[in-house]
């Protein structure tokens, strides 16, 4: 009885302590805390590595770049700045400055003068110019309230001319905003010539007069508005009242045509300046002539002399002309068209070397002969 009672203990204690045997083997390993600090570890050294070679990196390319530019076969676009405009100013004149001093200035610290010398004769110097000059209205009279004579050369320009006696001071408006007062000097022409007075500007080319104010002791006399179109600087030739109605703007091609295989024309400017005609012509574009009212006649503008460019003349036909003919010594006719602008009857005539115009003739519409003569034409003369 015994011996049945033991055997079924033993066997079982046997199975119990084979099976924490086979537990003990299937226990989990340690946890990999170290492994995974190590490989933070790694990866942070790999960030600092690459962002240490990002930053030699900068810093090679910020060495390299200006010493590339100096290098042959090498190019670095370099960065623009802004420019600071040109600053103009003028220098009062007083009562012990030369006889024949008008205007002084400086630009940008640089200083200019205007005298007028014999001639009589504008004599600009200073920067931008150097001994540049000009001629002048030889009686020093002037209907308008500033007669300017405008040349330029170089990097800058200048207006000078004869003030009307009521003209206390002159206000000039400049693209840049700058405002320039010029007050008028008098000046005797020659040893009997009439005391008068006239001023002067010297302005850098990139700076634009647009708008010129004249004043008398009782306010405003009269304002322009200078043309500056086609390369050429402040030409002032129609002064405004105020309150006058000021003309409107247009543009407009007189004539066209092709010279020597090139093409050519004269396009008309209307607007507050008044009328201006500027020839887009082989040896002569550019060349520009301005005057203030639909009603004038003859000439205009002609070019000079030079056998080597096409001569060309603008003038402004009579009421009732619709075209003119030129007869050459040769017998050749031309029939030069008359255009009409906003009632401006004007025409341009051009030939290849100035011809020798032995007649002239001028018609109306129905073709009947108005007007005619031998020789040159007034309006064609130089």
């Amino acid at each position: 009885m015994s011996m049945n009672d033991e055997r079924p203990g033993a066997a079982a204690g046997m199975v119990r302590d084979r099976i924490e045997a086979a537990l003990g083997l299937m226990q989990p390993p340690a946890a990999p805390v170290a492994a995974v600090i190590s490989r933070g570890r790694r990866i942070r050294l790999r960030r600092w590595v690459a962002g240490a070679a990002a930053f030699a990196v900068a810093v090679a390319a910020a060495v390299t770049v200006p010493l590339l530019a100096h290098l042959p076969g090498h190019r670095v676009t370099p960065v623009t700045r802004p420019t600071t405009p040109p600053k103009v100013t003028i220098t009062p004149i007083g009562p012990h400055a030369p006889r024949d001093l008008i205007a002084a200035g400086t630009i940008n610290g640089r200083p200019w003068t205007i005298r007028i010398v014999a001639g009589p004769t504008l004599q600009v110097t200073g920067q931008p110019f150097v001994a540049l000059g000009g001629g002048a209205d030889g009686t020093g009279t002037t209907s308008d309230p500033w007669s300017t004579v405008e040349a330029g050369g170089g990097t800058g320009y200048y207006l000078a001319g004869a003030v009307a006696p009521q003209v206390t001071r002159l206000s000039l408006e400049l693209s840049d905003g700058q405002r320039l007062t010029l007050v008028p000097v008098q000046h005797r022409i020659g040893a009997r010539g009439k005391v008068t007075p006239w001023t002067g500007v010297v302005l850098p080319r990139q700076l634009k007069v647009t708008k010129v104010v004249a004043y008398s002791r009782h306010g405003v006399l009269a304002y322009a508005i200078p043309f500056n179109g086609a390369g050429q600087n402040a030409i002032i030739q129609n002064w405004l009242r105020p309150g006058q109605q000021v003309p409107g703007r247009l543009v407009r091609v007189i004539g066209s045509g092709k010279v020597s295989g090139r093409r050519w024309s004269v396009t008309v400017h209307r607007g507050p300046w008044g009328w201006c005609a500027i020839a887009a012509i082989p040896g002569w574009s550019g060349t520009t002539g301005c005057w203030s009212s639909a009603g004038r006649e003859g000439p205009i503008m002609s070019s000079g002399g030079s056998p080597a460019a096409p001569w060309f003349a603008v003038a402004a036909a009579r009421p009732g002309v619709s075209y003119v003919t030129l007869t050459l010594s040769n017998g050749a006719i031309t029939r030069i068209p008359v255009v009409t602008v906003d009632g401006a009857r004007l025409f341009v005539a051009l030939f290849v070397g100035k011809p020798r115009i032995a007649s002239w003739s001028e018609y109306d519409h129905a073709g009947r002969r108005v007007a005619g003569g031998s020789g040159t034409p007034a309006w064609a003369r130089q």
